[in-house]
């Protein structure tokens, strides 16, 4: 009979501990996303989601990537564009699809926690540091990812970056190549994790690092030459105003009282916020990295756009918040293993509790918005161009016709342009024969209603403004939800503001 060490039994046990939980948490939300059954079962994404899907459904059937079939438009994140092309070509759109993509959020959100552990026993932590850290990074990974969106990818590239910073500049420089086509504003991680690598290898013949800005600025080319910007339409259109000036709206979230998510946001905030007082003191390296790339992220977005930030963006937290606790915690390093199970249970805990919460609930009220108005305009082939900004994106998908998007997030340079030089609403309408205008933001002015676009930025954030003339067709509403729907083939005209 074989007796094994106890030691060996104990990391047995601790390995599993992290399978289960995490497995656990991922049935969990899910489950809570209605993907296979449930209110939510058609659309249950994030309304930014289904821009990346209209667009690649758009993409195989006409040939380029097009949001509206008529704007060329490239407001998207490359690699996550690209899989889910691959994905709806060979799935379609229905519950595999929704399923598959989920599925790949988990493997990949799993992955993280492989790569992050190996990377931190290299780095000298101990196995349960190793243990809290990297299974911390994974379940934020997943928490940041569950809205259908590119995190979990992004996430890994970040962390194969951080794990090459002993390898060869050429093979650094293509993760790091990786991590910007994941997501362009992790351009600040990837600004940092670069320096780190000029800190750790200057010794060394780093020529090879020059692959990554000739990549960069191939792309940066190759999205002039073929989309006439320079980056994403989604990244002008949120950074339009050439001033640099403070925009309190990046801060928003800490002020929504109705969401659970966004309370654990500003919880992470917060401590991410106290965090940056170990810049003052000898802290691990990666503490450093992801701490400075934090502040960065916060100035520029803050001083650059007038638009919120959704919960998605927060995945610098993902990485700077484990960090910031080990050293914390490190004090009580004997006991770092409990910290570790807490983790774990905290997520199974908090989605349990928010699957029971809303299990049978009715509440994703843009979706519901969206079901409405897609029943109510479907089938009148006589109306054939939509426009609307804030929630285009589930609208889009469930109408199944051309819808213009107003913010510029995937419209093309021509609505961006005209949002620039802040033109009348009109001339969009005008321009593109729209026969139905969707709006979520009116204001009663006598016998008009004054409407503007995009509604989601802020007070500094440049605008196109009109008035309607005549009542709305039909008001759709959910809860305290409200889309009002202006027709310009019947009762509704525009006026130029």
């Amino acid at each position: 009979m074989i007796i094994l060490p106890k030691n060996l039994i104990n990391l047995s046990l601790k390995k599993n501990f992290f399978y289960i939980v995490y497995i656990l948490t991922f049935l969990l939300i899910y489950l809570r996303t209605e993907i296979l059954f449930g209110s939510d079962v058609i659309a249950p994404y994030t309304d930014d989601f289904y821009y990346y899907l209209v667009t690649a459904k758009n993409f195989i059937e006409l040939g380029f990537p097009t949001f509206d079939t008529i704007n060329l438009t490239n407001g998207f994140q490359p690699l996550w564009f690209l899989l889910i092309v691959l994905l709806t070509y060979i799935l379609g759109d229905g519950i595999i699809f929704n399923s598959t993509i989920f599925l790949v959020i988990g493997s990949i959100s799993l992955l993280v926690f492989f790569e992050s552990k190996k990377y931190l026993i290299k780095q000298g932590y101990s196995e349960d540091a190793s243990l809290f850290i990297s299974s911390f990074i994974s379940f934020l990974t997943l928490f940041f990812s569950k809205g259908g969106m590119e995190i979990a990818l992004v996430n890994y590239f970040i962390i194969l970056s951080l794990s090459s910073s002993n390898k060869k500049p050429l093979i650094f420089g293509v993760f790091l190549f990786l991590t910007l086509l994941s997501r362009l504003d992790a351009i600040w991680i990837i600004t940092f994790l670069l320096l780190n690598y000029i800190i750790i290898n200057y010794k060394k013949n780093l020529f090879g690092l020059i692959l990554f800005p000739l990549l960069t600025l191939s792309y940066i080319i190759f999205n002039y030459f073929f989309f006439g910007s320079f980056i994403p339409d989604s990244g002008v259109a949120k950074s339009l105003n050439k001033t640099l000036t403070f925009n309190p709206e990046t801060f928003n979230f800490l002020y929504i009282q109705d969401s659970y998510g966004y309370k654990f946001i500003s919880i992470l905030f917060f401590l991410n916020t106290a965090g940056i007082l170990f810049l003052f003191f000898k802290v691990k390296r990666e503490c450093y990295i992801f701490i400075f790339s934090i502040i960065i992220f916060f100035i520029t977005h803050s001083l650059r756009s007038s638009w919120k930030l959704w919960d998605w963006h927060f995945y610098y937290f993902s990485f700077s918040t484990p960090f910031i606790l080990y050293e914390l915690l490190k004090i009580f390093k004997n006991h770092l293993r409990y910290f570790y199970y807490c983790t774990g249970i905290f997520f199974v805990v908090t989605f349990s509790f928010l699957l029971f919460k809303d299990y049978g609930l009715s509440n994703d009220h843009m979706l519901n918005l969206s079901k409405k108005i897609s029943n109510y305009y479907k089938n009148q082939n006589n109306y054939n161009i939509f426009a609307m900004g804030d929630m285009a994106g589930k609208v889009a998908f469930l109408l199944k016709k051309p819808v213009i998007q107003l913010e510029g997030l995937v419209s093309g340079n021509l609505i961006i342009e005209m949002i620039d030089k802040q033109k009348s609403l009109c001339d969009i309408f005008e321009k593109f024969n729209v026969d139905v205008y969707l709006t979520n933001t009116v204001v009663k002015n006598n016998l008009n209603f004054e409407v503007f676009e995009p509604a989601q930025a802020g007070k500094n954030g440049k605008k196109v403004l009109a008035f309607i003339k005549g009542e709305p067709e039909q008001i759709f509403n959910s809860e305290n939800l409200i889309v009002y729907s202006f027709n310009f083939k019947k009762n509704n005209s525009c006026i130029g503001y």
